[in-house]
């Protein structure tokens, strides 16, 4: 694993639990950029494409269920919004 000097702690941790090569992969939808999702592993090996096909496609699911999750809880906050703001005018006209 390449010494990589914008996360030290990071690159230390990961040493630490004996992760030698690793793949980051970004986690994004059609909507927006959610992050990314690493990879590890114990020996140290470049990961080629044939694994990094199945990483992909395992990120690719990941960000699908994080981005259905966050649309969820948006959701569930706009309800919220609408239920307090129809009992206040509930409230108005009684």
């Amino acid at each position: 694993m390449q010494a990589d000097e914008r996360y030290p702690g990071f690159s230390q941790r990961l040493r630490e639990v004996g992760v030698r090569s690793i793949a980051i992969v970004p986690l994004t939808t059609a909507q927006r950029r959610l992050g990314a999702m690493g990879f590890g592993r114990l020996r140290a090996r470049v990961f080629d494409g044939c694994r990094g096909s199945v990483q992909q496609r395992v990120a690719v699911q990941v960000a699908v269920a994080v981005d259905n999750a966050l649309n969820y809880e948006t959701s569930q906050a706009y309800q919220r919004q609408l239920s307090k703001e129809r009992d206040r005018l509930r409230c108005c006209w009684m």
